[in-house]
């Protein structure tokens, strides 16, 4: 596969010279780049693409989320840019911009933006969001996302279920009894609902 990559790039670099305000040549070079892990190249590629076409959240979503997982400075600036062109686009970005303000002590700000989400909406897209970071082993992320999620009722049953598989992955002192720990309030937590819903 990586023998192909010059061919293919040297194909994109000449269409981009025919069509240098192409949007879909730009995401394409874009993915290209970052499908082999040059990542500086494809973040600006997205970059372009979303000057070129500023309706389509794609280049957005692609550029934060490199930025993101490399902890660039760049991942809140970029998640605002989305945040304000597509407000009812964007409930994972919005989620994860309410956590970063508050954990960059703007606390108010990001209540108010987290208040723009629903209970549904807030346990749909808290488990896409530890996923994305776990599959990256960026647990500390994986560990913000958790502390947040203990402030609301309606993601108990999710952040107990990751809790328990973050324990078993991390270096942390005791992951065993950890895990343990997790898998015996998780299972008195599904008791305890069992009971509640059987009851109604």
């Amino acid at each position: 596969m990586l023998s192909r990559f010059p061919h293919a790039l040297a194909t994109l670099e000449r269409a981009a010279k025919l069509l240098p305000n192409s949007a879909e040549v730009t995401l394409t070079r874009a993915f290209l780049y970052r499908r082999f892990g040059r990542w500086q190249e494809a973040y600006d590629q997205f970059e372009r693409a979303t000057e070129l076409n500023p309706q389509d959240p794609t280049g957005y979503y692609s550029a934060a989320d490199i930025a993101r997982g490399l902890c660039w400075d760049e991942a809140d600036r970029v998640r605002a840019r989305l945040i304000k062109r597509f407000p009812r686009m964007t409930r994972g970005a919005r989620l994860e911009e309410a956590i970063s303000l508050r954990w960059r002590g703007e606390v108010d700000a990001g209540n108010k933006l987290m208040e723009t989400l629903n209970l549904n909406e807030r346990s749909e897209e808290f488990v896409p969001l530890f996923y994305r970071s776990f599959w990256k082993r960026d647990y500390r992320e994986c560990r913000r996302l958790l502390a947040e999620a203990a402030k609301y009722p309606d993601l108990e049953r999710d952040r107990w279920e990751k809790e328990l598989k973050l324990a078993f992955v991390t270096k942390t002192p005791g992951p065993k009894q950890a895990a343990l720990e997790a898998e015996k309030q998780l299972e008195e937590r599904l008791r305890h609902s069992a009971i509640r819903d059987g009851g109604n």
